[in-house]
């Protein structure tokens, strides 16, 4: 996972640093589990992404009661997952996101100054093909098949 930004303070670090999911390192060097929810009042802002996996697919559960969806796509095309967590620290808000994307970094000046981009020449489309699937009984996704089956326990 990539650090877009980590609020407040740079609580998780800077700009561009990262690390393996799921265990983040907050500044005094503690271990943070980011599939964890925090309550409202941490007033935290995080904006992370993934740029590198093997496979096209996304899954958000809810471990608690046993339910959750999935997301599936062509990791040709949708090249990074964006993960936007604010409990509490934007605009008061408390929700959680989590979208394939196109490219990284999010801010598109950046993405061209680093070479980090996809174009379209004018008249040029792109067409592809993604899923989302609600599933039940797992409180973890291992793997999610090309034909949309929900592989976990």
């Amino acid at each position: 996972m990539i650090i877009d930004e980590s609020s407040p303070t740079n609580r998780l670090g800077v700009h561009g640093d990262s690390y393996r999911w799921p265990h983040a390192r907050d500044r005094e060097g503690k271990t943070v589990d980011m599939r964890f929810v925090l309550p409202p009042q941490s007033k935290t802002l995080d904006m992370h992404f993934a740029t590198e996996f093997k496979e096209g697919w996304l899954a958000a559960t809810d471990t608690s009661a046993k339910i959750g969806f999935d997301l599936t796509f062509p990791p040709e095309v949708f090249k990074a997952i964006w993960l936007w967590l604010v409990y509490g620290g934007w605009r008061g808000l408390y929700c959680a996101a989590v979208e394939a994307w196109t490219g990284y970094p999010r801010s598109l000046a950046q993405a061209l100054k680093e070479g980090a981009y996809t174009s379209l020449e004018s008249g040029q489309s792109l067409t592809c093909e993604t899923c989302i699937i609600g599933y039940d009984d797992l409180s973890q996704v291992s793997r999610i098949t090309i034909d949309g089956k929900v592989e976990g326990s």
